[in-house]
């Protein structure tokens, strides 16, 4: 496994652009990844629709606080751009991937081959 460092756009043509300059930044092309993801509730992971098995809140359980952990714990909706460090410097496809407009950037494990 490798570091991958994703972030968040708007527009088609931020991540258009952060590609373009991750890749003039020495990233390799098929270490870059763009995808979009689905408001929280709208993944149809189950048959029963959404994304998850139950709501938090099944129970009226959740106080202001703990609901406000949950969003949180829930990805927002957009098109992300994601970057295989390969050995490569985190701090400057940070950088890039904010120059381009980023926002909600993190850092996972995991492998992205030929684009994906």
């Amino acid at each position: 496994m490798a570091t991958v460092i994703a972030a968040r756009m708007q527009l088609q043509d931020q991540v258009d652009e952060a590609i373009g300059e991750l890749e003039r930044a020495g990233f390799a092309r098929e270490h870059i990844a763009s995808f979009y993801v689905n408001p929280p509730g709208q993944h149809a992971t189950y048959p029963i629709g959404g994304d998850r098995f139950e709501s938090p809140d099944i129970n009226g359980a959740l106080d202001n606080h703990s609901q406000a952990e949950a969003d949180k714990a829930l990805r927002r909706a957009g098109m992300l751009v994601a970057v295989e460090l390969d050995g490569k410097d985190q701090a400057q496809a940070v950088d890039v991937l904010r120059h381009c407009g980023a926002f909600n950037v993190e850092q996972a494990e995991g492998v992205i081959a030929q684009g994906e």
